[in-house]
């Protein structure tokens, strides 16, 4: 008798590419494992920007951010260089205020956060993307969500969520067009 944490047989637990080797796959999506790295600036930043991250910025800035999160999530697995990181960070910073449109005030932070941390080496601009803006726009909703800490404690993100929401004045707009960068 299979044991509560066996795999689901199935679900395959790794997929075979006939140009390539024999990959991984996440038993929840099916979809192939992207290993983890680390966020790197990349000669592609003077790229401009692909359809799907034109895309998916449109979507950002229309406050379509589930939509934003499926169109980047898309050309972040299929992205083989770091700049891929750019992708994942514009798409955490969507869920992110995806989750305070919801009043969800610690999946907010802890997705802001995590999107400030990973565009951190694509400032100022990476593929024309203007990423200092972006992350300063996501560092005043994290101060805005800090200032409204349940019972005067101090910022915790332990704590019960406090009301939040996004409202149009906290809302980032991505820009694009930002100058080309020189090369590191």
């Amino acid at each position: 008798m299979p044991s509560s944490f066996d795999p689901d047989p199935a679900v395959p637990v790794f997929a075979s590419d006939p140009a390539g080797p024999v990959v991984p796959v996440s038993p929840r999506t099916g979809l192939p494992l992207i290993p983890k790295g680390a966020a790197e600036r990349t000669r592609r930043c003077d790229d401009p920007p692909p359809e799907g991250l034109m895309a998916g910025i449109d979507q950002f800035n229309h406050g379509d951010y589930w939509d934003c999160h499926e169109t980047l999530e898309e050309l972040w697995r299929g992205e083989p260089n770091p700049v891929r990181y750019l992708y994942q960070g514009i798409l955490q910073a969507g869920v992110g205020l995806y989750h305070l449109r919801r009043g969800n005030r610690r999946g907010a932070l802890s997705k802001l956060r995590a999107a400030r941390a990973r565009l951190a080496p694509y400032a100022p601009a990476c593929m024309g993307v203007d990423v200092a803006a972006l992350r300063a726009d996501l560092a005043r909703i994290l101060i805005h969500l800090d200032d409204r800490a349940p019972d005067d404690r101090a910022p915790d993100d332990r704590a019960p969520d406090a009301p939040v929401s996004l409202t149009p004045e906290l809302a980032p707009v991505i820009r694009v067009g930002y100058g080309r960068q020189a090369r590191d």
